[in-house]
């Protein structure tokens, strides 16, 4: 089942209308809709409501293992993005805290990727409402090893508090973060009677308009995703005798403990099922051995967190 999360019923009608999703009247006060393929809860504005909203929605209704949750919705953008372009998200931080999370991207993404900063308020195109998290303390077009070179940053308001409840029941590779440009932020003005205004106000027509351009996109990748879910789950490996035999080779190296030699070949299996690189992962982790040898196992605590940060940043 998809878990649909959005923060606006503008958002969700494209959504609503594709999937044939109907409301739901037993899951208290919240708004929501479903399928039997889907549900979709509308969580209202800001990073509070959409964790109490999802938080409330898993507890009702708990995921299975094969499930995955998406987050759709639309964002400003700093600079680099064009109006209706959508982006996967990989770093979301909390412009309050400057705590962050990484999704896991583990299937191709059929868009670019961009960091997310999740703000309180209407991004207004200034830098002080990048908060004090890493993203935000340069400009929009800050140097980003997570998002891209160069790659300008997203904000929204939901996206940190959804991952934030949503990682209690799902794990990082089963959440999808999807964002689509509406504007460069809020840009604010005085009108013809004087009036503090807002430019380029949005209607709802146009958010439908931006949000259903991209479902079959969304919806695609996420059954992407949930088949390679699938297929771990089932267990079947993706390492050749090759990979599996130099892993194991590896991990003595390493002073793997049981456990840790488990979790190296599972980390491989994802990688390689997901993107095909595993490979590319054990040829890195050989070299820098040959650098740096173990001693003992703290020493190869370091390699396989390496390992595991390699799957994460992909």
């Amino acid at each position: 089942m998809y878990y649909i999360v959005t923060a606006l019923y503008c958002e969700a009608k494209p959504w609503i209308e594709k999937l044939g999703l109907t409301s739901v009247s037993d899951l208290h006060k919240l708004r929501a809709f479903r399928s039997d393929e889907a549900v979709l809860v509308v969580t209202g504005t800001g990073k509070l409501d959409a964790a109490i909203a999802v938080s409330e929605l898993l507890s009702t209704m708990p995921p299975g293992s094969e499930d995955v949750l998406i987050n759709a919705g639309i964002c400003a953008a700093g600079s680099g993005a064009e109006i209706g372009s959508a982006y996967l998200c990989v770093r979301i931080e909390d412009a309050e805290t400057g705590r962050q999370c990484y999704p896991d991207v583990i299937s191709n993404p059929p868009v670019p990727q961009r960091c997310l900063l999740t703000v309180s308020k209407p991004y207004r195109g200034t830098a002080e409402d990048e908060g004090s998290g890493t993203i935000g303390t340069s400009a929009n077009d800050r140097k980003d090893e997570t998002c891209g070179e160069g790659a300008g940053i997203l904000y929204d308001m939901e996206a940190y508090g959804v991952y934030a409840a949503a990682s209690r029941w799902f794990g990082q590779h089963a959440m999808i973060f999807f964002k689509v440009v509406s504007d460069f932020g809020a840009k604010r003005t005085t009108g013809a009677d004087g009036e503090d205004c807002e430019e380029n106000r949005l209607t709802a027509e146009s958010v439908s308009e931006l949000m259903s351009g991209h479902i079959d996109t969304i919806l695609a990748h996420a059954e992407s995703v949930r088949n390679a879910i699938t297929r771990v789950h089932a267990g079947k490996s993706g390492l050749s005798d090759a990979q599996k035999a130099k892993a194991e080779a590896l991990a003595e190296e390493m002073y793997f403990s049981a456990s840790m030699k488990r979790e190296f070949l599972e980390i491989l299996n994802y990688a390689e099922l997901a993107w095909n690189e595993a490979g590319h992962i054990l040829e890195e982790i050989s070299a820098k051995l040959k650098e740096d040898p173990c001693g003992n196992k703290n020493d190869g605590k370091r390699y396989l967190a390496l390992a595991r940060q390699m799957t994460e940043q992909r």
